[in-house]
């Protein structure tokens, strides 16, 4: 397909998603949202830049929500995940002052600027009484679609021979790598998996008069489906333990019927899985010789975990070097080689393998404290929707916002997954929060029927 060709496309999307925000803010969501398994996928060089569809995307949607701010049809609007978002932005541009690579800073500090500004167009969308069906329906597809590409490559083997664990591929989808891609279902699965057991729990629900028909329900069923085995196939540890987390979020916030039949049937199933040869093979993946970084002995199953541990110690070297702003933001590669003595882990894999290792690395104390403040207001939003919010239709959206939140912090742990735009779509998980927490009373007066049936 040639560039010229491409490039047209791009253009006609950029407009479509252009007249789409100008009209429903969502449109724009949706847009990002469908965009994230694609970024990359037939990007194209324009002027030394590689333009995504993403990126065209975002552009496109951020012009024309400035053009609706300015007319008064949108507002934008502080809140306490807003607020630590932009102290963690304004934490990253300050550590400039010790960053090597300049280029590695300002793409670091841009990413973060993009879910700070994304974050408010979303909350923008969902205030102004727009349902979030499209946006269930949009992350359906999207899971769908990734999850039909991973099996293509589980099936003819498609990948790097190092992706490839007793002769099984582990599935990365356009993702790269396999452990972002666990991030991204991680992302939407458990979103979905909370709204299909609150509809069976609860009846048919309905979101400013729209229902979700049955129709939608089959399809974010067979998109769970389809994206939870698309998981498995990617063999990622931390995706693994993240999602049986956020799944063990949404059974104990659900309602009692549901958390004994899920508990029971979840109980069944997972002894099913590990008894079979499936569970025999995520048993493996969870043996690990030795976590240590010195003399003990290298070995194709404690490869990775020792790597990882190298690419912590690194971290916690460079935030010693600059405690205050830290190394730079991005430039954790830059100073990777000589913050290890490793000499078997000298090439670095781009980030710290943990979320908030790399914050306090790359942005010191400053940085790592405005991270941890992110991760406290999105907490504390959670908490305080699950003690206001007794509408089951609201609450099914906040334990299903809860149930993400805990599947990325804990993966977050032995990942970074703000990358390749999943920080975009967090951005949208969180903004669902924000704007579908709020007592029902309050929701009916900002003009946002919920009804129950």
């Amino acid at each position: 397909m040639s560039d010229a060709f491409l490039v047209a496309a791009m253009l006609l999307t950029a407009s479509v998603v252009f007249v789409g925000v100008l009209r429903h803010v969502s449109f724009g969501l949706v847009a990002l949202l469908l965009s994230i398994p694609m970024q990359a996928e037939l990007a194209v060089q324009v002027g030394g830049v590689e333009l995504t569809w993403t990126k065209v995307a975002l552009g496109s949607a951020v012009a024309a929500w400035i053009i609706r701010l300015l007319l008064g049809a949108s507002r934008a609007s502080i809140d306490a995940i807003s607020l630590t978002l932009g102290s963690f932005v304004l934490a990253l541009a300050l550590s400039i002052v010790q960053a090597q690579d300049l280029s590695a800073w300002a793409g670091e500090t841009y990413r973060w600027v993009v879910v700070l500004i994304v974050y408010v167009i979303a909350v923008d969308a969902f205030r102004s009484a727009q349902s979030p069906t499209s946006i269930l329906i949009g992350v359906a597809l999207s899971v769908t679609a990734a999850a039909a590409n991973a099996t293509w490559q589980v099936v003819t083997g498609t990948g790097p021979a190092t992706f490839s664990v007793d002769g099984v591929t582990r599935a990365y989808a356009t993702f790269g790598e396999p452990n972002p891609f666990a991030g991204y279902l991680e992302l939407s699965v458990l979103l979905l998996i909370a709204v299909v057991i609150g509809w069976t729990g609860h009846g048919h629900l309905r979101f400013r008069s729209i229902s979700l028909s049955h129709r939608t329900i089959l399809a974010l069923v067979i998109a769970a489906f389809a994206g939870s085995a698309a998981l498995v196939s990617t063999q990622s540890r931390g995706g693994y333990i993240g999602f049986l987390a956020g799944l063990g979020v949404i059974v104990l916030l659900s309602g009692r019927r549901i958390r004994w039949i899920a508990t029971i049937g979840g109980g069944v199933c997972l002894v099913l899985v590990l008894l079979s040869p499936i569970g025999a093979r995520v048993i493996d993946r969870f043996r690990v010789d030795s976590l240590s970084t010195g003399p003990a002995q290298v070995t194709t199953s404690n490869w990775a975990a020792q790597e990882r541990a190298g690419h912590w110690r690194a971290a916690v070297a460079m935030a010693k070097t600059s405690p205050i702003t830290g190394i730079g933001a991005g430039n954790y590669n830059r100073r990777y080689r000589e913050m290890t003595a490793v000499w078997r882990f000298r090439i670095p894999r781009g980030h710290a393998h943990n979320a908030y290792l790399q914050a306090f690395a790359q942005a010191g104390l400053i940085g790592g404290l405005t991270y941890l403040a992110v991760c406290g207001a999105v907490l504390r939003e959670i908490v305080r929707a699950l003690k206001h919010q007794h509408d089951q239709v609201n609450r099914t959206i906040v334990i299903g916002v809860a149930a993400v939140s805990t599947a990325v912090a804990i993966h977050n742990l032995v990942e970074y997954l703000h990358v390749l735009s999943l920080g975009i779509q967090l951005a949208i998980v969180w903004a669902l929060l924000t704007a579908w927490a709020k007592p029902t009373q309050e929701r009916d007066q900002s003009g946002t029927q919920v009804v129950l049936a």
